[in-house]
């Protein structure tokens, strides 16, 4: 199945939606996501623009008023929150921000698939970085963490998902399988190659990404603290919290004195 649609003139993703692309190609194939929801999904990585508002797209200016939406929203809800709020919080008039969002609740969609998004090429630019798997696997636990920890978006997404639209919770499906994708596919290259010791990959990756939301999502800290508590969920999770020990005796593998190997807990 062609990704082609995913070349992009900046050369700095150079790469990163093509694998962005094998990812939803591959959960098309599955038959996890519909021919439709594929093709949206291509085509909003092609234009790079979440919102489908009535005037003609400013990027820079969408992005304005996505940001002060994820911050009001996080504030205040969804139910609580207004767009009389959102525009006096980046100082416009409210009908500037109809001109590209018709309600509310397309405002909140694209907050919270932006946000998604985000996530998605972080992790996706992480998984292209050369290196043993568990290099791989820890770029990308850490660009997800950074992007949830710093992105109000991820916070409104995690706490208020079921105030979607229909069709934006679909969307968020397509982002989230690319993306869960990518995971899955380090977790099992490792396992493969014995790096990693996991029972079921599926599982192991869920472990891997729940931690993290948990602490950059729920909790509200300082980014230092954030980072630094996010660098210890990190290491923990890929060491495992057992020690492993050798075929032999009681012995940890780790550190053994007959030089045994050493596998990563997951």
């Amino acid at each position: 199945m062609s990704t082609t649609k995913f070349a992009r003139r900046d050369p700095s993703g150079e790469g990163r939606d093509e694998r962005l692309g094998d990812a939803l190609a591959r959960a098309r194939a599955r038959s996890e996501i519909t021919a439709a929801e594929y093709e949206w999904a291509l085509d909003r990585l092609d234009s790079n623009l979440p919102a489908r508002g009535r005037g003609k797209l400013n990027p820079v200016r969408v992005g304005d008023f996505i940001q002060a939406a994820a911050r009001v929203f996080r504030r205040r809800g969804f139910d609580r929150a207004s767009v009389e709020e959102i525009a006096a919080e980046v100082g416009v008039r409210k009908g500037a921000i109809y001109h590209y969002f018709a309600s509310k609740q397309d405002l909140f969609d694209a907050v919270c698939l932006t946000g998604a998004h985000d996530v998605g090429i972080a992790v996706a630019d992480a998984a292209a970085v050369p290196g043993s798997v568990e290099t791989r696997l820890r770029g990308m636990l850490q660009a997800y963490a950074e992007v949830q920890g710093r992105n109000p978006a991820i916070a409104v997404l995690v706490r208020a998902e079921a105030e979607l639209s229909v069709e934006a919770h679909r969307k968020l499906l397509v982002e989230r399988q690319a993306m869960r994708a990518l995971f899955t596919q380090a977790v099992a290259d490792g396992h493969g190659s014995g790096e990693f010791d996991v029972g079921d990959v599926e599982v192991g990756m869920k472990w891997l990404l729940g931690g993290l939301a948990w602490v950059n999502s729920w909790l509200h800290l300082d980014p230092d603290v954030r980072r630094a508590i996010s660098a210890g969920v990190i290491e923990t999770l890929l060491g495992g919290v057992l020690r492993r020990h050798d075929n032999v005796g009681n012995l940890p593998v780790d550190g053994a004195p007959d030089g045994g190997g050493t596998k990563r807990g997951l």
